[in-house]
C-alpha cells in the first residue's frame, strides 16, 4: 500500500506552524496571534444629577487607562438620557486609571445613564 505524502497531493505539511501552532489539526488564531486589537469593551455609568460641582463630576469606570494614548474613550449616552445630555453640553475632560471626569455647561436636572465603550489602541 502507497500512503500519500503531504508532498505528493500539494498539502502544506504538518510540521508547518502558524504563530507556533501546529498544523496537524484545526487551531484558532487570537488577536493576539496576528497582533490585532482586542475587541472594544463597555461598562454603563450614571451621572447623578445631585454629583455636579462647578459643572463637572468624576466617576468610577472599571477598565479605564490613565494613559489616554493607549486607549479610545467613547462616551455615548443611552437613548433615554440622550436629549438630556446633549441639551447638557457634556463632554469628557479628564482621564484617570479607572475614572473620568464629565463637565457640562448646565447642569442637567436628573440622573444620566452613559455607556462608555472602552478600545485600546497601538503604539
Amino acid at each position: 500500500t502507497w500512503t500519500p505524502t503531504a508532498s505528493d497531493v500539494g498539502a502544506v505539511p504538518t510540521s508547518r506552524t502558524v504563530n507556533g501552532k501546529a498544523l496537524s489539526s484545526n487551531i484558532t488564531l487570537t488577536a493576539d496571534d496576528v497582533n490585532a486589537a482586542s475587541p472594544p469593551t463597555s461598562t454603563t455609568i450614571t451621572l447623578p444629577a445631585s454629583g455636579w460641582s462647578s459643572n463637572t463630576q468624576t466617576v468610577t469606570v472599571s477598565g479605564v487607562s490613565a494613559d489616554e494614548t493607549a486607549q479610545l474613550i467613547m462616551p455615548v449616552p443611552a437613548l433615554a438620557s440622550q436629549t438630556a445630555y446633549y441639551e447638557a453640553g457634556i463632554l469628557v475632560t479628564g482621564q484617570a486609571a479607572n475614572s473620568l471626569t464629565f463637565t457640562c455647561q448646565n447642569v442637567p436636572t436628573e440622573d444620566l445613564t452613559v455607556y462608555v465603550v472602552m478600545q485600546e489602541v497601538g503604539a
